[in-house]
């Protein structure tokens, strides 16, 4: 598990380095199956949020519901509304995945509500 957690902040590190990036944004987690996968989750996210913590960028976290109402309008919106909404937001012509999807939910929940919005 180290070697997966460092090539975890490795990669977004690359990805922080590759890009101009102002802000870091993420779902929180709320619920998961069973105590392992939670601590699995919970180290997984703090190897990412560590490599943007180094670089210095602020990281705002978004619970679910809050992304599903600012994006969609209802938060109890399924996955498939998330990704429909978003897709039309974002004028794409691609189906995206629905962890794409939720990627860009997340960013644009904090561009419709965020401390920079």
């Amino acid at each position: 598990m180290p070697q997966c957690l460092g090539e975890i902040n490795q990669a977004v590190a690359r990805i922080l380095d590759t890009y101009e990036i102002d802000v870091v944004v993420l779902e929180q987690t709320i619920y998961v199956q069973n105590f392992q996968t939670a601590q699995v989750l919970g180290a997984a996210r703090g190897a990412a949020i560590a490599a943007a913590a180094v670089e210095g960028l602020p990281v705002f976290e978004y619970p679910p519901l809050r992304v599903k109402q600012a994006v969609v309008g209802i938060g109890r919106a399924s996955k498939i509304q998330v990704a429909k909404t978003v897709r039309s937001l974002m004028g794409h012509s691609d189906v995206l995945q629905l962890d794409e999807s939720d990627a860009v939910a997340v960013a644009i929940c904090h561009a419709f509500t965020g401390e920079n919005a």
